[in-house]
């Protein structure tokens, strides 16, 4: 039941993800971060009830001349390294948003600082007030790319180590036809909209667009 249900968002997401105009706009990516989120919640409590019932499941045990036991071909895939990797690269987006000593900032950063001294003398949002600063020189919009990036490596560990999309050939089939019919539609829409001269996405103007693309918004 619950690799059904998952199955499903991730098809809601490849289909919507790019209709909403790439995911740009603060609602869209909202929207896909959550989907995510919930698939990552279904998949634990997934296991959880998987690791509880094969505790209380009795194994029964191999009589000599008897072959072994079947075992799960869908183990998950050892990702120790990946993690590593992963959390460092958030770890090192994590510290641009801790305030640090002046000394400090101008050691790892010294185009960072010579910024932020150069500002100092004017009213920008920038300006240095006190000793201590972080070397994002917008820590809110930093926040916000790393929780994407939170949800997205989320994401990118639950596909490694979801069972039917290694076991069961028909829900990779099922993912990839639609991303193909997601890209092809895509696709077909942006040559219609190029040379039908419309200047619209979807319910959108091209003139309230700062940058116009027949697809997606691109800024």
């Amino acid at each position: 039941m619950f690799d059904r249900i998952i199955k499903y968002i991730l098809i809601f997401l490849v289909i919507f993800t790019p209709v909403a105009f790439g995911s740009m706009d603060f609602w869209a990516y909202s929207l896909m971060e959550l989907g995510i989120l919930l698939i990552v919640i279904l998949w634990a409590i997934q296991n959880l009830v998987r690791s509880s019932h094969s505790t209380i499941r009795h194994v029964p045990r191999r009589v000599h001349g008897s072959p072994e036991p079947n075992m799960d071909q869908g183990a998950i895939p050892n990702l120790e390294y990946e993690i590593i990797l992963l959390s460092l690269f958030l770890g090192l987006v994590l510290f641009q948003m801790i305030p640090l000593p002046s000394g400090i900032v101008k050691m790892l950063s010294p185009k960072t600082y010579e910024l932020r001294h150069s500002l100092s003398l004017s009213n920008s949002p920038f300006t240095i007030h006190d000793s201590l600063f972080t070397i994002s020189f917008v820590p809110f919009a930093t926040k916000i790319e790393l929780l994407k990036w939170v949800t997205l490596i989320g994401l990118f560990l639950f596909l490694l180590s979801w069972r039917p999309l290694h076991r069961e050939h028909g829900t990779l089939n099922h993912l990839v036809f639609v991303i193909m019919l997601v890209g092809i539609a895509e696709s077909l829409y942006g040559i219609f909209e190029s040379f039908s001269g419309d200047g619209h996405i979807l319910h959108i103007k091209k003139s309230d667009i700062p940058f116009f693309n027949p697809v997606f918004v691109t800024g």
